[in-house]
């Protein structure tokens, strides 16, 4: 009776496990369509609108930065910071894009499969794929360019979203272990 009882629960509990990884697939899945959108949306601006985007983000860092410290900045000082940190803020932007990216694909696939350095391989090369389509047609918008090192660039933003993403489960387990340990030890 009780070996039946105890099946019945893990069954349930089985049952529960496997709803709960699908309700989550189903979200990154949602979350991965919107950022591969975001992600080509921002490719097929023109050089001037993109270009523009980023500049319009440097000025309100700089911005940001001038009011929260009150440097009491000049405008012509700002304009030139914000010249100057409009290339690296937009790489910048391209990592985190892809850091992201790596870590909704590491959220959805870590529900299926086991953890590997396998399934980490294939999930850089799922971000490298990406990065290179994205660089491709990039390349056929006017004004634009493909640049291989953004594709590495995006790879490597991706590889940290995925390093970051194991790192922060490992550390969720390890103290769901301890809590649970406390619990039964009292």
């Amino acid at each position: 009776m009780i070996f039946t009882r105890n099946l019945i629960d893990h069954n349930l509990y089985q049952k529960n496990d496997k709803i709960k990884r699908i309700a989550i697939t189903v979200v990154m899945v949602i979350l991965l369509l919107f950022i591969n959108f975001a992600i080509f949306s921002f490719s097929e601006q023109d050089a001037d609108a993109s270009g523009s985007l980023s500049r319009a983000m440097a000025e309100k860092i700089i911005e940001f930065i001038d009011g929260a410290f009150r440097f009491k900045w000049t405008k012509a000082f700002m304009d030139n910071l914000a010249m100057y940190f409009e290339h690296p803020l937009r790489k910048a932007a391209h990592f985190t894009e892809y850091a992201v990216l790596g870590s909704v694909i590491t959220l959805m696939l870590k529900q299926w499969y086991r953890t590997s350095k396998g399934l980490y391989f294939f999930i850089t090369i799922w971000v490298f794929v990406t990065a290179f389509f994205d660089e491709l047609h990039q390349y056929f918008v006017p004004g634009r360019y493909a640049s291989f090192f953004d594709v590495l660039l995006d790879t490597a933003g991706g590889f940290f979203g995925i390093f970051v993403t194991i790192k922060l489960f490992d550390f969720l387990i390890k103290r769901a272990k301890e809590r649970s340990s406390n619990t039964n030890n009292k």
